[in-house]
């Protein structure tokens, strides 16, 4: 089979005498046979470290549908400086001036034999596109006749990532020559495949255990990980939502409002999305969330860090805030009295406590302990001055 293929493999190389033509012969080619997708090479606008230039480009005379197999045609383009260059190296034009100045080019012979010669790994890097024609790979097409150039032995799963991610994460089924083929099938070079997709569908585990690309692989191992990450953000707001719910908290209208958002980044420096991955994997509790919000009045209730909440009711809560809050006319705000306020759960301050106070949004004072922790982490511009009412 080996030599069956050898027989078939061509190369061309082609000299010009300038850059423009370089280019003018690449677009004929490419408008007169079909190139292979990722095997065009532009060594003159980017030269390799050793100063080689030149246009490498791999096409097939298979244009008029799929063949038993491909045939592959490699075609080097250059012009006549590049080619000494690449045949005798940086030396060659030194040597091609030198040869036109001695009449009689002995010496420039001897020169030439020697930088040969010193060249030689140097021309045989330089030949080993050619070579690479007889390496073990295989020429596939898509129905619209694009060809991409794979491992033997590569399935259609492979194939179906090297024409787009999004093809191969929605893959369901593959055709090949016109008939349905496992996903774990070994394509041959001429096939021309056809990839079935649906957009509900997502890559699958055990696709893993047979794709032969590192391209396939790495966007499968990629998708799966995404997925797993999106279960625990659903997760996360599952969680949360329960959390916020028992304590009559409204999480949509606070997701709405941005207030998550702001209030993510006050308490953890993060995005509120990276909060319910980690809720949903278990490194933050949707409780530490909800005391974010403790000093919110519409929270009905809240719990101090060493007590956790329990749900509670509406009616059973308004007693309790009734019962525990001071009245109002003993809390001074700025001198002034009759002031709406509300002690934080947070510290719990009482009358043996200097305290300190803080304008919610609402235009509610929560009193807070004077040094509270959690009040260090709220705004400075809406601290304010409290104290006891019946304290000298």
């Amino acid at each position: 089979n080996n030599f069956d293929r050898i027989q078939d493999l061509i190369g061309f190389r082609i000299l010009v005498n300038g850059i423009d033509e370089c280019y003018a012969a690449l677009s004929f080619i490419h408008e007169n046979w079909t190139p292979i997708k990722n095997r065009f090479k532009d060594y003159i606008v980017n030269p390799k470290s050793n100063g080689y230039q030149s246009l490498h480009t791999t096409v097939t005379d298979s244009q008029n549908g799929p063949l038993r197999y491909l045939r592959p045609i490699e075609i080097q383009i250059r012009t006549h400086k590049m080619h000494r260059m690449a045949e005798y190296g940086v030396a060659a034009h030194w040597l091609y001036k030198e040869k036109r100045q001695q009449s009689k080019g002995g010496k420039a012979k001897q020169t030439e034999v020697s930088l040969a010669e010193q060249s030689k790994a140097e021309r045989h890097n330089e030949t080993m596109p050619l070579i690479d024609l007889f390496s073990d790979n295989i020429y596939v097409m898509t129905p619209a006749k694009e060809i991409r150039e794979l491992p033997q032995t590569a399935t259609p799963v492979d194939f179906a990532y090297a024409i787009h991610t999004e093809v191969g994460n929605r893959m369901t089924g593959a055709k090949t020559n016109g008939n349905i083929t496992r996903l774990d099938s070994s394509l041959q070079s001429g096939d021309t495949v056809e990839i079935l997709t649906s957009p509900r569908q997502e890559p699958r585990k055990e696709w893993l255990d047979f794709v032969k690309t590192r391209h396939a692989r790495n966007k499968i191992k990629h998708a799966l990980h995404e997925r797993s990450r999106e279960g625990r953000r659903k997760e996360g707001l599952e969680m949360l939502e329960r959390e916020f719910k028992n304590h009559s908290l409204n999480l949509n209208r606070m997701i709405r409002e941005g207030r998550m958002e702001k209030e993510s980044r006050l308490h953890k420096n993060q995005e509120f999305e990276h909060i319910l991955f980690s809720i949903g994997d278990g490194s933050i509790r949707s409780e530490e969330v909800r005391r974010w919000f403790a000093d919110d009045p519409s929270s009905v209730t809240a719990s101090t860090p060493e007590s956790p909440a329990q749900p509670e009711t509406k009616a059973k809560t308004r007693k309790k805030r009734i019962a525990e809050s001071p009245p109002t006319n003993k809390i001074l705000v700025d001198g002034m009295d009759n002031v709406m306020t509300r002690i934080a759960k947070c510290c719990s301050p009482d009358k043996s406590h200097s305290i300190q106070g803080y304008l919610t949004l609402e235009r509610v004072i929560t009193i807070h302990k004077y040094g509270c922790a959690y009040l260090q982490k709220l705004t400075p511009e809406r601290m304010v001055k409290v104290r006891w009412g019946n304290r000298k």
